[in-house]
């Protein structure tokens, strides 16, 4: 389909690829396709739809091991949301929904990360706690507890930073977070944390390195990451 922008968001876990058409079908309601093989040899075994059909799902996309997160982002009031999908033989089932916060977010789930025990959602141009720090970003991560899944802990920098977009790619593996805040004023910087006990911890942060010779680093930091 012309214009499906399939391919807009990658993800792949050992033998499953997941690939996000964000403008597919009818007004551009979108959708993730999911793929499993290796090699030169990968079928198509699923298709996920946004399920109210409100537009832009796909637009990023995860996967680790048979769990699959889809995020709808949104350039009007409709409401963003992220969606938590399980892949068996044939089929994928919805198990969960994460809402925006605030419903005229239209930056909620323009990245997504999905692990066995948690799930990110970043919101890059979320207003952070202090009205004076307008787009300064922030990520939302829950955590698996049985059958559901925990209320939201709301990572942001420390100090938050005016227009930062934290939270423009994000990552996740096993116990680990990487956010990119790549309007830090300085090239950008990437911060890590550790997820234990439903909590998220600071570890560090990695500026971008100093110019190597023949190397040309003047773009900013943060786009994508991976773990």
């Amino acid at each position: 389909m012309a214009g499906a922008y399939f391919g807009a968001s990658l993800a792949i876990s050992g033998g499953t690829l997941v690939v996000g058409s964000p403008q597919f079908g009818y007004s551009g309601t979108g959708a993730a396709y999911v793929f499993a093989g290796g090699g030169a040899t990968w079928n198509e075994v699923a298709r996920l739809d946004d399920p109210p059909a409100l537009g832009f799902f796909g637009a990023s996309v995860a996967v680790d091991g048979d769990a699959l997160l889809g995020g709808r982002v949104s350039t009007s009031s409709l409401p963003c949301s992220g969606y938590l999908s399980y892949n068996t033989p044939g089929t994928c089932t919805l198990s969960a929904q994460f809402l925006a916060p605030i419903n005229d977010d239209p930056s909620f789930a323009y990245a997504v990360a999905v692990s066995a025990n948690a799930v990110a959602i970043s919101s890059p141009q979320f207003n952070g706690s202090l009205p004076s720090f307008p787009r300064s970003g922030a990520v939302f991560v829950r955590f698996r507890q049985g059958s559901s899944w925990s209320a939201p802990v709301v990572v942001e920098t420390n100090p938050l930073v005016d227009v930062g977009n934290f939270g423009t790619a994000i990552a996740i593996n096993s116990d680990r977070l990487a956010v990119a805040l790549p309007n830090d004023g300085s090239g950008g910087s990437i911060f890590l944390y550790s997820l234990s006990n439903s909590a998220v911890a600071p570890i560090g942060v990695l500026k971008q390195p100093a110019p190597s010779s023949g190397l040309n680093l003047s773009l900013g930091r943060g786009w994508p990451l991976a773990l």
